[in-house]
Order: C-alpha cells, then sequence, then structure tokens
C-alpha cells in the first residue's frame, strides 16, 4: 500500500500580533460517504484512526521554524 506524509506550515502572525494556531483533522468516510465512526475522526485529541490507516503526528503551537507544524500519515486503502 502507498503512504504518504501531509503537512501543514504557516508563518508567524505579524499582523495583529496575536499568536494563533491551525488544526488539522481528518475523516474517514465509507462507501456511503459517511463517517465510519467516531474514531475515524483524526485529529490533536484522537491522533490515530483505529485501523492504523491515519495517524496525526503532533503539534508544533507556534508555527516557528522552518520545518513543518502538522502532518498527518495515510495509508491509501482501497
Amino acid at each position: 500500500m502507498p503512504k504518504f506524509t501531509v503537512g501543514l506550515g504557516w508563518d508567524a502572525n505579524s499582523a495583529s500580533g496575536a499568536d494563533f494556531d491551525l488544526d488539522a483533522s481528518v475523516f474517514i468516510l465509507g462507501e456511503n460517504k459517511k463517517i465510519l465512526a467516531d474514531e475515524y475522526f483524526v485529529f490533536y485529541n484522537n491522533l490515530k484512526s483505529p485501523d492504523g490507516a491515519v495517524e496525526h503526528t503532533g503539534d508544533n503551537l507556534t508555527g516557528a521554524g522552518e520545518a513543518m507544524t502538522k502532518a498527518s500519515k495515510w495509508i491509501y486503502q482501497k
């Protein structure tokens, strides 16, 4: 099965000076285009789907630095 990583990054806020954070999430849907179960909503409070197909790899709350600040590993399953 192919594996890939999706990452998000952003520049620190320079307009208002207030800190902010972005959140990323993944919904895993069935053939009926509905979420399979609550456990298949992967986000900062549920880091891995029950089948291991999606894993949220953590967080950088400031966005500082050159690296990705959020990433999810996906394993494509058909």
